[in-house]
């Protein structure tokens, strides 16, 4: 018998996930998702990088055929000598950030970089569903001849005006995550969603609907324009350990919580080899 690993998808299928190893990983999407309550309430700054593997694909959805596999890192947005985030960057170019480079050192430079990483299986603790996880992580020298880039980019830094689409092309799980920060609670705006998407003000959480109820949920989003939590409202009695965003919505709008900059730290010199043509991903 096969000892190879699935994981479910939709329609009840399920794919093979590639066996933990080296592999080449583009990093396609850079989102600050912000400050969002954590352990016991507390908030942190909170920043995800998510790569794809362009060699290991897989077709999850008939009708866009292949795709890569993606995987990704979470950090708290920190460039303390203690945190994780600075190792795993450090890591990633090959050299050390020193404490004077740390600070200046700008993330969203690592756009577009591939990287030779050890993935193994990880699984989550309330679901037990097995996922691609990086353990290691280092420069991608030496690589040349890169396929080119299967997604397309994403850069979120909470530092310019609101783009409605380009926050709806974020994927939906981290954009339940968004929707709790202090960023988007200053913002003053209805949740957005998608189509076949609606806010579910019992979960907290945009959520998909299924195409057979997608006339019903219209319907009771036309009889009920509250369905957006308003800016002012007290807020209703939520489900134990979530933090609703209205909590901090709450706020007079007359005296807003100035948006904090995302402290993103030129890349470190040395950090892109101009004599190493695989380290910048091709479009």
């Amino acid at each position: 018998m096969s000892e190879s690993i699935t994981a479910p998808v939709s329609g009840g299928s399920s794919i093979p996930l590639p066996q933990p190893g080296k592999y080449l990983l583009y990093c396609y999407s850079i989102i600050v998702i912000g400050d969002i309550p954590g352990y016991q309430d507390k908030y942190q700054k909170k920043i995800i990088f998510i790569f794809e593997l362009p060699h290991t694909k897989a077709v999850f959805n008939e009708a866009k055929g292949e795709q890569p596999f993606v995987v990704h890192r979470m950090f708290t947005l920190s460039m303390h000598k203690q945190s994780h985030l600075r190792p795993f960057l450090s890591n990633w170019i090959g050299a050390p950030i020193e404490d004077k480079d740390a600070e200046g050192f700008e993330i969203t430079g690592m756009i577009n970089k591939a990287a030779h990483a050890n993935i193994i299986h990880g699984m989550t603790k309330t679901t037990n569903k097995t996922f691609l996880d990086i353990h290691q992580i280092g420069p991608a020298f030496g690589e040349q001849n890169l396929p080119p880039r299967h997604n397309p980019k994403i850069i979120w830094t909470w530092n310019s005006a609101f783009d409605p689409a380009k926050f709806l092309s974020i994927p939906l799980w981290i954009r339940n995550d968004m929707i709790k920060s202090k960023e988007f609670a200053n913002l003053g705006i209805p949740i957005p969603v998608g189509e076949g998407e609606f806010y579910n003000q019992q979960t907290m959480k945009v959520e998909r609907m299924k195409i057979e109820d997608q006339a019903q949920v219209q319907v009771q989003q036309a009889a009920q324009p509250s369905v957006q939590p308003p800016v002012q409202s007290p807020v209703q009695q939520q489900p134990q350990g979530q933090v609703p965003v209205q909590q901090v919505q709450t706020q007079p709008q007359a005296q807003p919580q100035p948006q904090q900059p995302a402290q993103q730290p030129p890349v470190q010199q040395g950090g892109q080899p101009a004599n190493d043509p695989g380290w910048v991903i091709p479009d």
